[in-house]
């Protein structure tokens, strides 16, 4: 390696603590519309832009935890709304799972919790009524049209044996 490119080294933060999560959450839910906008055009990339200095100011103003530029919050917003979607999916799915015995405890804390209410309208999950150790990764959503068509074929498969059978 030259002496020339010698790359700066991230400095790392510590980790964001409950109370911050919360002041977190409550910011991102007054700018919600704006951060969670799907369009990614140029007048909506600068709006979200201005939510995020517009966020990072108000919470660092609040003089919880350590100061944190825009890039840091929506970094950690961005993994943890990741996470958190990621643990309810496992939590739903040991909750079903058949053999007995106590629910296991769950690992949200309120902050998790929170950040779960304001993003719930955006999260849906597939309803499964009967107890299973299903893999819930390996749900797929299948659309009416395609049900349809496979059902046909799969009548058409047993009726083409029937025939052929008797």
């Amino acid at each position: 390696m030259s002496t020339k490119t010698i790359e700066k080294k991230r400095e790392r933060c510590s980790n964001f603590k409950t109370d911050e999560k919360k002041i977190l959450c409550s910011l991102v839910k007054e700018f919600f519309n704006v951060i969670e906008n799907k369009k990614t055009d140029k007048v909506s990339s600068k709006e979200k832009e201005k939510a995020w200095e517009d966020i990072a100011v108000r919470h660092n103003a609040s003089a919880i935890g350590v100061k944190r530029d825009s890039k840091q919050l929506k970094t950690f917003y961005d993994n943890w709304r990741r996470r958190t979607k990621k643990a309810i999916v496992v939590e739903t799915a040991e909750t079903r799972a058949t053999g007995g015995g106590a629910p296991p405890l769950s690992s949200l804390d309120d902050a998790d919790l929170e950040l779960l209410r304001i993003i719930s309208d955006k999260t849906t999950t597939l309803e499964y009524p009967y107890e299973s150790n299903v893999n819930v990764g390996k749900f797929y959503r299948v659309t009416p049209k395609v049900l349809h068509g496979s059902i046909i074929n799969l009548f058409y498969k047993y009726l083409f044996i029937f025939y052929r059978t008797t």
